[in-house]
Order: structure tokens, then C-alpha cells, then sequence
């Protein structure tokens, strides 16, 4: 990514909007979370705010992308989403359910925020393409394997944002059996 004053600052930022959401992070947060000197926001992000926010939001989807790919490695389907589950739930468990989806609150962020909102858009993308890749490796029909693609990714955000609203991992425990369930009769297993 870069400088490690600028990468400390990309972290921090993700993990600012994780829990309390894009618009109320502020760069003050983000140099007191990062520990660095104030004048580096306006080195490392000459265009402000919205610069931090679309880099912290395309280094997340990139950081997410990678964690699903290794989760599709598997040729167990349900392994896989397994895998996918088990991301969240570490990330939600170490939080005790406060820190959500950095993408989902930069695509939530408005019009204020139009490349991150883009960012956001491209991650979601980049997912629902690689479960629908993998969905037709296992031998689903390409547009059913879309389908389900972002019947998976829209179930496991929406059970994020429930589980930080409830403060629970119960939403999430009761997608993962759904979807288990519906990937086992999409498949035959």
C-alpha cells in the first residue's frame, strides 16, 4: 500500500468506519486512532476526507476479496461458507458486535462520498463474481450461480447489520444454517 504512515492511516480508518460509520469519522479520529502527526493526513490525502474514504474502502474490499478467494479454495461448498461465516464471526466476536461491514458504510455514506460509494460497489462486485465463478466450478447454471451469489453476500451483510443492531451473533448463526441448507439442495449433497 505504501508508506507505513499512510497504510497505519488506511487501517485505522477502516476500522473508524467499521464502528461508527464513514460520515461520523472524522480526521482528527483517524490521526488519534493511527498515533501520527496531524500534518500527514494532508500529505498522504491532498484531496481530503473523500480520498481517505474511497483508499480505506477499496483496501477493505481488497482485503475481503482476498479472504473469500482463500475461503473458495476449498472444494467443499460448505466449507466455504463456513469459512465466510467464521471471518465475520471473529470480526464481530472481537468487537462484541460493534465494528459492522467497512463496505456497507461506505456504500450507505451518500452522495457525499461518491468514489468510496464506487469502491464499495466494485467490492461487492468483485465478491459476487467470485462465488458466481465458483458456483458454476461446482457445476451450478451460470445465472442461478449469480443468483445465489448475491442471495449469499446480501444475506451475510444484512445478518452483519442485524447482529451489530442486537448486539448478537444469532442473525448470523441463523443465515449460516439457511444458507447451508439452500446450497445443499442447489447442490445435491
Amino acid at each position: 500500500m505504501g508508506s507505513g504512515v499512510r497504510d497505519r492511516m488506511v487501517a485505522s480508518a477502516v476500522r473508524l468506519f467499521q464502528i461508527h460509520g464513514l460520515s461520523a469519522t472524522a480526521f482528527a479520529d483517524v490521526i488519534r486512532d493511527s498515533e501520527t502527526p496531524r500534518g500527514s493526513i494532508y500529505h498522504y490525502f491532498p484531496d481530503g476526507k473523500a480520498q481517505l474514504a474511497e483508499d480505506a474502502t477499496r483496501h477493505a474490499g481488497e482485503w475481503m476479496t482476498a479472504a473469500i478467494r482463500a475461503c473458495t479454495d476449498s472444494d467443499d461448498p460448505l466449507e466455504a461458507l463456513r469459512g465466510m461465516i467464521e471471518l465475520w464471526r471473529s470480526m464481530l466476536g472481537r468487537s462484541d458486535c460493534a465494528a459492522g461491514c467497512p463496505i456497507v458504510a461506505a456504500g450507505v455514506a451518500g452522495v457525499e462520498y461518491p468514489k468510496a460509494r464506487q469502491a464499495a460497489s466494485d467490492a461487492f462486485d468483485a465478491w459476487r463474481e467470485l462465488l458466481t465463478d465458483y458456483l458454476v466450478a461446482q457445476d451450478v447454471v451460470p445465472r442461478r450461480a449469480r443468483s445465489l451469489a448475491t442471495f449469499v453476500v446480501a444475506a451475510i451483510e444484512g445478518a452483519i447489520t442485524m447482529c451489530q443492531t442486537q448486539r448478537s451473533m444469532n442473525p448470523l448463526d441463523e443465515v449460516e444454517s439457511e444458507l447451508t441448507l439452500l446450497l445443499r439442495q442447489t447442490l445435491g449433497v
